[in-house]
């Protein structure tokens, strides 16, 4: 009975017309020689360098000729290999399989793929991931992504010093926490489900709880869901900054309150004194007021909440004073920083101000005045000095002095706040100048 199979002529025929018009490079080589080549193999002799066009086929070329490292495989068909070669204008990727022909020993079938392509989208892919995992990993704050069932495939060293390495593992194995578990259990779903969800969450890290900004959001590729990402990002620190915040507007309210209380009581002072005309008395109650801006002006420049330097303090206000009204003022005694309680410096600021402004209307009209600051560690002690010109009565030669109000309240306010202070003044006159002496303890 005849076969119905194709001759062993046709069957040849057949195949070297596979490899005719095959996509992939094929080289038939026998002992080294190539005996067949399709036009794919001609393309590929071409980018390694062989002039092709020279001789438009490869019959007869010992595959060495071509190239010494497809020579190399060709000798030692084991399993597909990979082979760089440099070619004319770059550098080949070239993938080569090596398969005897049937019962012919002496005859090969070498088929080479160009993968300099692959190569190139595969250098550019192991690039791209590299930075993306360089930045996730340079994120301040913890990262992580999960797959499809919740389980971890990526985080960052932020998650895991929260957590531990958690690859692979899902999130009922991460966190006990049954209202944590909750949360993590509503807003992942949601997110897999395509939305994104965002709160604020409690964890206690070690021994001290901390605040977090969670944000949990899909992962897509088209309308197709991969898996979702989140991220924890620890505002604790700025909760804290928004609570004392809120803790120094209300200080500050205090303040401005008990300062207004102040002025207005100066100013009842003055108006009950009544011996001064309308300019006059204004002018005593700015320049009041002028000692307590200088004092918010002063921390505001300093950045402080709490504390001046009193130095600085009473060397501006000296200088503001002097300025007004012309009249030589000396400074004088120590001059290093004297850091002081931001109320107190304010009461010594008014009794200054008193002092002086009263040195200026009884005293001497171009006799100097003379300020001293002196530090004692425990105490400090603020002196005004001023001489009298001879006209004016005892009783009126100095500030504060006589024991009784000069007509501005001024005594009055000068008692009043060196109580505050729990100081004492004292005033003498010694032949022609009056002199006065305010000590109170000092509370830095």
């Amino acid at each position: 009975m005849a076969s119905s199979g194709p001759s062993n002529e046709s069957a040849t025929a057949a195949a070297y017309a596979l490899l005719e018009y095959g996509t992939a490079a094929t080289f038939a080589v026998r002992d080294g020689v190539v005996e067949f080549a399709n036009p794919a193999a001609l393309e590929i002799a071409r980018r390694i360098g062989y002039p092709v066009d020279d001789r438009p086929t490869l019959v007869g070329v010992p595959l060495a000729d071509l190239d010494a490292k497809l020579a190399a495989v060709h000798r030692d068909p084991t399993e597909p290999t990979e082979i760089t070669v440099q070619a004319p204008d770059r550098q080949l990727t070239l993938r080569v399989r090596v398969a005897p022909a049937g019962e012919d020993v002496a005859l090969r079938i070498v088929i080479v793929e160009d993968r300099s392509g692959f190569r190139m989208l595969e250098e550019r892919l192991r690039e791209r991931s590299a930075v993306l995992e360089a930045v996730i990993e340079s994120l301040p704050f913890d990262f992580w992504l999960n797959d499809l069932d919740n389980r971890t495939v990526m985080q960052n060293s932020h998650s895991r010093t929260l957590w531990g390495e958690q690859f692979g593992a899902h999130m009922e194995e991460i966190q006990t926490d049954p209202r944590i578990m909750e949360t993590w259990s509503r807003t992942n779903a949601a997110a897999l489900e395509g939305e994104v969800q965002t709160g604020e969450i409690t964890y206690r890290i070690g021994d001290t709880e901390r605040q977090f900004r969670n944000i949990v959001a899909p992962v897509r590729d088209g309308d197709r869901i991969l898996g979702i990402f989140g991220v924890n990002i620890d505002i604790t620190d700025l909760k804290n900054a928004l609570r004392d915040r809120e803790m120094l507007l209300q200080e500050l309210n205090h303040r401005v309150k008990n300062h207004l209380q102040m002025i207005l009581s100066m100013i009842n002072l003055q108006r009950s004194a009544g011996a001064e005309t309308g300019d006059e008395a204004l002018r005593r109650i700015e320049e009041r007021v002028h000692a307590v801006y200088l004092v918010h002006d002063q921390l505001y420049a300093a950045g402080a909440l709490h504390t001046i330097d009193l130095a600085g303090y009473v060397t501006r206000l000296v200088d503001g004073i002097r300025a007004g009204y012309g009249r030589p003022i000396e400074i004088s005694g120590d001059r290093q920083s004297v850091p002081i309680e931001f109320q107190r410096a304010i009461s010594v600021g008014i009794v200054l101000t008193e002092l002086i402004v009263n040195g200026i209307k009884h005293g001497a009209p171009e006799a100097p005045i003379r300020v001293s600051l002196t530090w004692h560690e425990t105490d400090l002690e603020l002196t005004v000095e001023n001489r009298i010109d001879g006209s004016s009565p005892a009783d009126e030669g100095a500030a504060g002095d006589g024991g009784r109000p000069d007509g501005t309240g001024g005594l009055v306010i000068i008692r009043h706040v060196s109580g505050q202070l729990r100081g004492s003044l004292e005033s003498q006159r010694i032949d022609n100048r009056y002199r006065a002496t305010l000590r109170f303890p000092y509370d830095s």
